[in-house]
């Protein structure tokens, strides 16, 4: 599910708590992967909005971070942004819903009780297929032919630094909470799904002028896995 924020990684884990090993998380070493659970032509959909963001941010953020395709921007505490400049916001917009839709649909670990409300995720799967196409050209027209769009506010965060000292452990925590997190591969993703907006931050994405980029020191970065595993154990009721 998503080769690009789901790619393999030799480091990448997963974690796995349930009720009776509460105290002793187990580990996964990949990403289980569900096959046919969508028609061919929705795939290839799928696979267009991942194509984009691959090519147009994840590719970018490795290899170029210049000022030809991203701004730079600060917070009042000297956190770090990028925020893309040549990108259509709306297809990454799609992406982060598809990603919703096949957390919520999947039935294999760790995505089984990934559950969100059955309204939102009938606007979710409306949304999707009327803007569907076969490549970029033909989503642009559908998009630009209809100002009907809704987006869910969201973060990306990934690591200041690619490199070897960064791990790319991965966690999907439970989705009841408000916003969803998850962490795949080197992003961190956080997605509101009230209808009330949160509080403006510099951070979040919540327009269609650009995508931002949180980029997180790796010290903090490397933390973020045992954060949330801990936050997960909360959750699970002792028996």
């Amino acid at each position: 599910m998503g080769k690009v924020l789901f790619e393999n990684n030799d480091k990448r884990q997963i974690f796995g708590v349930t009720a009776k090993n509460i105290d002793k998380p187990f580990i996964y070493q990949d990403t289980a992967k569900e096959d046919y659970i969508f028609c061919p032509s929705c795939e290839s959909y799928l696979s267009v909005l991942e194509g984009y963001f691959a090519q147009q941010i994840h590719n970018l953020i490795k290899s170029n971070r210049g000022p030809v395709y991203f701004e730079s921007l600060f917070d009042n505490v000297g956190s770090q942004f990028l925020k893309t400049k040549l990108v259509e916001p709306r297809l990454v917009y799609l992406l982060i819903d598809s990603i919703l839709f096949r957390c919520h649909i999947a039935s294999i670990f760790p995505f089984e009780r990934f559950l969100i409300d059955k309204n939102l995720l009938e606007k979710i799967r409306l949304q999707l297929l009327r803007f569907k196409g076969n490549n970029t050209n033909e989503i642009f027209t559908t998009l630009n032919q209809n100002s009907d769009f809704e987006y869910r506010t969201f973060m990306l965060g990934t690591p200041l630094n690619w490199s070897e000292s960064v791990s790319a452990a991965r966690v999907n925590v439970n989705s009841n909470t408000n916003p969803v997190i998850i962490l795949t591969g080197f992003y961190l993703i956080m997605i509101h799904l009230n209808e009330q907006k949160p509080r403006e931050q510099v951070y979040l994405n919540n327009g269609l002028t650009g995508i931002k980029i949180t980029l997180m020191p790796d010290s903090f970065w490397n933390m973020i896995p045992d954060t949330i595993l801990r936050q997960l154990i909360k959750r699970i009721p002792k028996v």
